[in-house]
């Protein structure tokens, strides 16, 4: 993953596209002036949106370019040579990777069960006297495994990101070429 100036956060469809397409032109105007910014300040205003996203996908691309490209390190007997520094660096920026997925829907194995639920309207959901969709009896099983396991989930990636940032922070200012 590279660090891209130009990033466009819009995900649009080609419908989308081909009807509004003086959007395109705006969008495009948009992406200049946030290049701009980036270039100038080192953020866009809409990377501020978005902010925990953006941190969790810059500063792994930064701390991989360190490791890859440093001439030096913080030499001492937590890192007696160079190869333990890098070592350091990849290992936090893997870490910060893994909190990227927010959802853990990678590691939750009720994901897709919870997800198909979704696929048929028709058979798998019910109307009440008023009309509305309720669930059946068996996705309520399906969404309580589910969301009992991203509870899980977010409390080991909440643990993670922490330990992950006092172990950043304990050599920030060794963080230099």
């Amino acid at each position: 993953m590279g660090l891209n100036v130009f990033k466009d956060y819009e995900d649009w469809s080609i419908r989308y596209k081909l009807t509004h397409p003086w959007k395109i032109i705006i969008n495009g105007f948009r992406n200049i002036k946030a290049a701009w910014q980036r270039a100038t300040r080192g953020y866009a205003d809409r990377d501020t949106w978005n902010l925990d996203s953006w941190l969790l996908q810059v500063l792994p691309a930064a701390l991989k370019y360190l490791a890859e490209h440093s001439h030096g390190w913080p030499s001492n007997e937590e890192f007696p040579k160079f190869e333990d520094w890098q070592e350091y660096l990849f290992k936090i920026a893997k870490d910060l990777e893994d909190c990227q997925d927010c959802e853990g829907n990678n590691k939750n194995e009720y994901y897709n069960d919870y997800m198909n639920q979704f696929d048929n309207w028709d058979n798998k959901w019910e109307k009440d006297e008023h009309g509305n969709l309720v669930y059946k009896p068996e996705q309520s099983e399906i969404d309580k495994k589910y969301f009992n396991r991203l509870k899980e989930l977010s409390i080991e990636q909440q643990k993670l990101l922490e330990d992950t940032f006092m172990r950043l922070a304990k050599h920030l200012y060794a963080m230099w070429d």
